[in-house]
């Protein structure tokens, strides 16, 4: 390997291969937008309350999704509205979850659910094993089949195990090879050292 490989292969490795997958940045998207998009009646109408307007929000791009919470202003919310804040988290669609919808009746049923039910939503979605397989099913497995099968993170790690005992092949073979000229040059060296002793004998007698 090049230095640049070993350098590449040691940063893949402290990373790991769930690094920027884009599977779970999907998902992680799903569930950022589930947290934001505005809430809609079954009317069409936007809810006027959000999870900041009851003072719960994610602070800066450092803290990676933290969400922090200004208590005052979440019991203010509660004492004042509370039907709104059970609305926000949990109102229910008129269109029914299944894993056969149209995009048309996804995208409908999404507008009208509360944050959970959308949540519920991404999570079945992603590990459904029913149609269109979930993302996060096709990646590691199901566990209702043990995570056996081929998925794609077993490819890519039976890639890498198959990278690994090339590599280590190639290793064994150069120390072999290593060891050959070592022994032959041992064997040339006692030759020597014997020649120039019986050199040495011949001269002085």
């Amino acid at each position: 390997m090049t230095d640049k490989e070993i350098e590449t292969w040691t940063d893949k490795a402290k990373s790991g291969l769930l690094n920027n997958d884009s599977n779970l940045q999907n998902v992680y998207s799903q569930l950022r937008n589930a947290l934001v998009d505005t809430i809609k009646d079954s009317e069409g109408n936007s809810l006027d309350i959000t999870l900041s307007s009851i003072g719960i929000s994610s602070q800066s791009y450092s803290t990676k999704g933290q969400l922090t919470i200004d208590q005052s202003k979440l019991l203010s919310a509660l004492r004042n509205d509370p039907e709104s804040v059970i609305a926000l988290l949990t109102q229910s669609s008129n269109v029914t979850y299944s894993h056969y919808l149209t995009s048309a009746r996804v995208s409908e049923r999404y507008d009208e659910s509360g944050i959970l039910w959308r949540i519920n939503d991404i999570v079945k979605t992603n590990l459904s094993t029913v149609g269109n397989t979930g993302a996060l099913v096709t990646m590691v497995g199901s566990p209702e089949k043990e995570y056996k099968g081929q998925t794609d993170y077993s490819k890519k790690i039976k890639t890498t195990k198959d990278k690994i005992d090339t590599l280590l092949d190639k290793l064994d073979k150069e120390e072999n090879a290593y060891w050959k000229k070592y022994t032959a040059l041992e064997t040339a060296m006692s030759q020597l050292n014997s020649t120039s002793s019986y050199l040495s004998s011949m001269l002085s007698a």
